[in-house]
């Protein structure tokens, strides 16, 4: 008996055993399976958002369309390419079009998006008397999207070997940057105002040059700007120009608090840190601690600019020729701070009397009532 019941045991576990070696193979096809069912799933909702996109649009009187969108790259990615795009809102004076835009998406991470341009693109802006049309390439133009819970969290853009002409006003301008990256993200906000929500902002652009019919103060080519900033911005975005955004941030009644600014242009160094924010006049106040590199070449820009009252000019060149005998810095940079009050602009020097450079009117113009 006992010999009975160790052999059925054997066999029992050698069964057991062959059964065994299959569920590997079971989970892993099951695995593939729900993947596959997930990528599809990932993969209509970009057909039907693209849809739903075209529906919106054509409902606010506006046009997006395009020759015919192909969606592959299973099974890393959802990738749809949307061939000769284009976009045209009369509302806004607004029409793009390109030549075709990569919209990817990693089914396991489907919160984020990544939107590639290729070929040639051409924008119109035609609104409020302003007249701008060009064309842009890039080797590299890509967008990334971080979506949440209540919007975008996150965008940035990261540009290489980018080269544009176009009419800005009758002026015609002629664009080159060898690579630019920016990154906006909705920050923490130590006071809880869910109404404006704070913005961390970092750009930095490398080799820009700019020609046409302009003239740049300080040459046409600015070897690098670099910025990291935060500010806050409503949650419902106003529509218009320039001025409107403006306007909408100055509501908050919030500084627009420079980090870290860096510029390399035309022989000038520039650090900077510091916050500004709007008055009831549209006019900037704060103040600015600025490190300035090349002092004497910058003061020739600005009084030639106009910038400086003639009654301050001889004073803040002393000045400045001082400090940066005294910095003991290698490349004579001179540390200052320029403080925007009541509309105007002042120079401040460890502690001493403040210089007035002149005066600074509004960034916009005031609606009319």
């Amino acid at each position: 008996m006992h010999n009975l019941f160790a052999e059925v045991w054997m066999r029992l576990r050698g069964g057991l055993a062959a059964v065994w070696i299959f569920v590997p193979i079971v989970l892993i096809a099951l695995f593939l399976a729900g993947y596959t069912w997930w990528w599809q799933q990932i993969a209509d909702g970009v057909r039907s958002g693209a849809g739903q996109f075209q529906i919106d649009q054509h409902a606010q009187g506006r046009e997006a369309l395009w020759d015919d969108l192909d969606i592959r790259g299973f099974p890393y990615r959802v990738e749809a390419q949307f061939n000769a795009p284009r976009l045209t809102a009369p509302d806004r004076g607004f029409a793009w079009d390109g030549k075709s835009v990569v919209l990817r998406v990693q089914p396991l991470k489907p919160r984020h998006v990544e939107l590639t341009f290729q070929g040639h693109q051409h924008l119109l802006y035609a609104k409020d008397g302003r007249l701008i049309e060009g064309g842009a390439d890039a080797t590299k133009a890509l967008i990334n999207i971080v979506a949440g819970s209540s919007g975008i969290e996150e965008a940035g853009l990261d540009i290489e070997g980018l080269s544009g002409q176009g009419d800005w006003d009758a002026k015609h301008i002629e664009l080159v940057v060898q690579n630019a990256t920016a990154t906006a993200r909705v920050a923490d906000d130590e006071g809880g105002a869910a109404a404006t929500p704070p913005i961390s902002l970092a750009a930095k652009l490398n080799n820009i040059a700019l020609r046409g019919d302009l003239v740049l103060p300080l040459g046409p080519t600015i070897t690098l700007v670099d910025l990291q900033a935060r500010f806050k911005f409503p949650n419902a975005l106003p529509e218009g120009s320039a001025a409107s955004l403006l306007a909408a941030w100055r509501a908050t009644g919030t500084p627009f608090e420079i980090q870290n600014f860096n510029l390399d242009w035309g022989g000038v160094t520039l650090a900077a840190h510091g916050e500004l924010k709007l008055d009831a006049l549209a006019r900037p106040e704060g103040r600015v601690q600025l490190k300035i590199g090349n002092h004497r070449r910058l003061l020739e820009v600005l009084i030639a600019e106009g910038w400086i009252n003639p009654d301050a000019q001889q004073g803040i060149a002393a000045a400045l020729n001082t400090l940066a005998f005294m910095s003991g810095d290698p490349e004579r940079r001179v540390d200052v701070a320029v403080r925007f009050a009541d509309g105007n602009a002042f120079l401040e020097f460890f502690g001493l009397v403040p210089i007035r450079v002149g005066q600074v009117g509004p960034l916009f113009a005031q609606a009319q009532h």
